[in-house]
């Protein structure tokens, strides 16, 4: 039998993402803890980027149920699905998506140049008290996020972090902090959830003579 027609179906449009094995697992533990991003099935959000980095207006979701694993990259391929009412995204289309892990309201970020680690492996950093002097902290980190430590226990807000001349100071030191050259906001190298060239696919039926 020959095949007299292909039925192809643009809403939903479904997208294949590739991403590493460990960055599936960070999504799942998010999801899991409340404090990823989710759509309102209590699936992963996407946002689809153009090549000119304008958002396509429409949220998609990822099922992390539906995974396929290539075992030669020692990656995964993820499913998203995307509204595309008005056929804005077509068969065979490369665009970037943009995956927040994770969600966390008053998380609290260190420059990386500012923790060290102690002979036990521990994360630690020197501080500056109200009376000027140098203490040291031991810190509680979970994971890089860009140039920063996400610092579970061991900060505050307010805190004065040393983040240059470590090695010329000690803890009861006198010193006169100023305020260092930082980012506020760790720089966008990936950790937020851009991934490259997610491919757009159609859901297809094929018909056939009898």
């Amino acid at each position: 039998p020959q095949p007299l027609a292909r039925l192809v179906q643009l809403d939903p449009m479904y997208v294949d993402i590739q991403l590493p094995v460990d960055k599936l697992r960070q999504i799942r533990s998010s999801l899991n803890k409340g404090t990823g991003t989710q759509s309102g099935s209590g699936q992963a959000e996407l946002v689809l980027l153009h090549e000119d980095g304008s958002a396509y207006p429409h949220r998609g979701r990822v099922d992390v149920t539906d995974v396929t694993v290539n075992q030669s990259t020692s990656s995964v391929s993820l499913r998203g699905v995307f509204p595309n009412p008005d056929e804005d995204l077509l068969p065979g289309m490369y665009m970037r998506v943009r995956l927040t892990e994770e969600v966390r309201e008053n998380a609290i970020l260190a420059p990386q140049q500012g923790v060290t680690r102690n002979p036990q492996g521990g994360a630690a950093a020197m501080l500056v008290n109200t009376e000027g002097e140098v203490v040291n902290r031991e810190l509680e980190t979970s994971r890089a996020i860009g140039a920063f430590w996400l610092v579970e226990k061991g900060l505050e807000p307010g805190d004065r972090l040393i983040v240059s001349g470590l090695q010329k100071v000690r803890p009861g030191a006198k010193v006169k902090p100023v305020p260092a050259d930082i980012p506020t906001q760790p720089a966008s190298n990936g950790q937020a959830g851009d991934m490259d060239t997610p491919k757009t696919k159609s859901s297809k039926k094929e018909g056939s003579a009898g």
